[in-house]
C-alpha cells in the first residue's frame, strides 16, 4: 500500500458526487467546469474552487497542495 501524504491530495471532477467525495475525504475538490456539472451544482456540492479551463487546472492543483 502507498503511503500518500493527505495535504497533497485533490479531487478534480465535474459533478456533484465528486465534490460529496472529496468532502467525505476531507480532501479539496476542484470543480471542472469544462465538464458537465454547472457552477451552481459545484459550488452547492462543496467545492473548495471551481477551474474553468484544463489549462487552469495545474495551477489551481499546484496552489491547493502548496507546491
Amino acid at each position: 500500500m502507498e503511503q500518500i501524504d493527505p495535504s497533497r491530495m485533490i479531487m478534480v471532477g465535474d459533478r456533484a458526487n465528486d465534490m460529496l467525495a472529496a468532502a467525505r475525504h476531507a480532501i479539496p475538490g476542484v470543480g471542472a467546469l469544462w465538464g458537465y456539472g454547472s457552477e451552481d451544482e459545484l459550488t452547492a456540492a462543496g467545492a473548495t474552487v471551481l477551474c474553468s479551463s484544463p489549462d487552469d487546472l495545474v495551477n489551481t492543483v499546484q496552489d491547493l497542495i502548496r507546491v
